[in-house]
């Protein structure tokens, strides 16, 4: 079985800009990602705000550390 929720908002950027103003600031990709699979149990989400290059940037500099 799988558990998923696709539609997750991203706050800020890693850089501490704005991507949805009415989303948290902890709301970072980091910590979203954190919490889905260790609080939640989800093995899969879609970041709504993937399209935003701030969010973009956090993909790329998470999947290279």
């Amino acid at each position: 079985m799988i558990f998923a929720d696709l539609h997750i908002h991203i706050g800020q950027s890693l850089d501490g800009k704005y991507v949805k103003i009415t989303g948290a600031k902890t709301l970072t990709l980091p910590n979203i990602l954190e919490v889905a699979r260790d609080i939640k149990g989800l093995s899969f989400v879609g970041i709504v705000d993937a399209h935003s290059i701030g969010v973009q940037q956090d993909f790329k500099a998470l999947l290279t550390s």
